[in-house]
């Protein structure tokens, strides 16, 4: 969800750049189609398998835009598991990402463990279709553009070394998409949202934790996770969607497997993060956000975070805020990337 959040979001800057924008999506994601708000068309990519989708839908893709032929191409998607078999396009192509997938970042992300189980069968089927052998899955990522969604409080120590890569910061949903009309707009919150996949969940003593620490707090689910199937037998109420950085006006604490999106949007909001990790790359995030004292991560996903300073934490999660301003317009960007 929160990468077809991201990319409407940026379609909706580009809206006027182009005489049509057209979203496409594999068919099992329908949440793919509530976010685009019937404003853009979206085909879907029939998929039968999800463990590694890219046998099907990264030489259907290339086959659809072979027909379409369009100006620019504008991914939002893990690449290693559904790009890998991608061929190239004549287009100019911009990929939105993260530092997380597109830099050596710790011993292991999610990508390199990934690629180690199924990167010999996608190089098998780049082999049979005439495009070059990737050794790294970073090679996956390599555009005309990249477009990193990170905040600068997260990338300030690494080096940005490569001109194809762009700082663009969170990007939250469009200003016009409203709450549910039924949203507890002012009541104090905890906002539980997977943000990610993840099989994940909060156990019943972290839930109790955060009811005693959090008391006069509803506790909210959005979206469908695991973490969310987890909490809802405790929660007040749940959301199928709605658009997170609005959803964080009143919440004292974002709680979520710590996907790169929903974490940043926390960070916008200066709400602290409680990270339950889902893979590596959650962890590589949450304990950043933990040492510029803006959240917590936890080792065991049940242990509770015991004497933890929830009032200092927010107060680092405002100070984080100040930090998240986008670096470079998607705009200005593609404006820029489409003269040359």
């Amino acid at each position: 969800m929160g990468h077809a959040v991201r990319a409407v979001s940026i379609a909706t800057q580009l809206s006027s750049l182009f005489r049509e924008i057209r979203f496409f999506s594999a068919d099992l994601y329908e949440h793919v189609r509530r976010a685009t708000l019937g404003r853009f068309p979206l085909e879907c990519i029939p998929i039968s398998e999800l463990r590694t989708p890219f046998e099907e839908f990264g030489p259907k893709l290339t086959s659809c835009l072979d027909v379409l032929a369009p100006d620019l191409v504008l991914f939002d998607i893990e690449p290693t598991r559904w790009l890998s078999t991608f061929g190239p396009v004549s287009a100019p192509s911009v990929y939105i990402s993260n530092i997380f997938l597109t830099h050596p970042f710790g011993p292991s992300t999610a990508q390199d463990k990934y690629w180690a189980s199924h990167g010999p069968r996608a190089n098998n089927i780049r082999e049979k279709s005439g495009l070059p052998l990737i050794n790294d899955p970073r090679e996956i990522y390599r555009r005309d553009l990249v477009m990193l969604a990170d905040p600068p409080c997260i990338t300030s120590s690494l080096t940005k070394d490569d001109p194809t890569f762009a700082i663009i910061g969170p990007q939250a949903a469009p200003a016009e998409v409203a709450l549910p009309h039924d949203f507890p707009k002012s009541d104090p919150l905890v906002v539980f949202c997977g943000g990610s996949t993840g099989s994940h969940a909060a156990s019943e003593a972290i839930i109790h934790y955060l009811r005693r620490q959090f008391s006069e707090c509803k506790f909210v689910c959005l979206g469908e996770s695991a973490l969310c199937d987890s909490v809802r037998p405790f929660a007040d109420q749940e959301f199928a969607y709605a658009p997170l950085q609005k959803a964080l006006l009143s919440s004292r604490l974002l709680v979520s497997h710590g996907g790169s999106g929903t974490s940043y949007l926390g960070l916008s909001g200066g709400v602290p993060n409680l990270v339950i990790p889902g893979h590596a790359n959650h962890r590589i995030l949450g304990d950043i956000i933990e040492s510029i004292g803006a959240g917590v991560c936890l080792n065991s996903e049940d242990s509770p975070p015991i004497n933890r300073d929830w009032p200092a934490l927010a107060l680092g999660a405002k100070k984080a805020s100040l930090d998240c301003v986008a670096s470079e317009s998607p705009r200005c960007l593609i404006e820029s990337l489409l003269s040359k």
